[in-house]
């Protein structure tokens, strides 16, 4: 049987270090933060200055996400 580990997972999309504009649309980028959020937090969410991303953190969670499209992004390693 031929080896067929990574079969069916996805690359992840990736942008540098400092990227503010998403590369799928041109919106904005901001930071995705995981875990329960604080009322400050909560609010800066609305604001748009934020993406609420969960309590559930694997450690591979993407670090980024897109506020007009919604797609998320690691960010690459140097």
């Amino acid at each position: 049987m031929g080896d067929i580990s990574g079969a069916g997972e996805a690359e992840k999309p990736t942008v540098p270090e400092g990227t503010t504009e998403c590369p799928a649309c041109g919106g904005r980028l901001v930071p995705i933060l995981y875990g329960l959020p604080t009322p400050e937090a909560g609010a800066a969410a609305d604001r748009g200055e934020l993406e609420l991303g969960g309590c559930l953190v694997t450690g591979d969670d993407p670090q980024l996400a897109c506020r007009a499209c919604h797609e998320r992004y690691w960010i690459a390693s140097p």
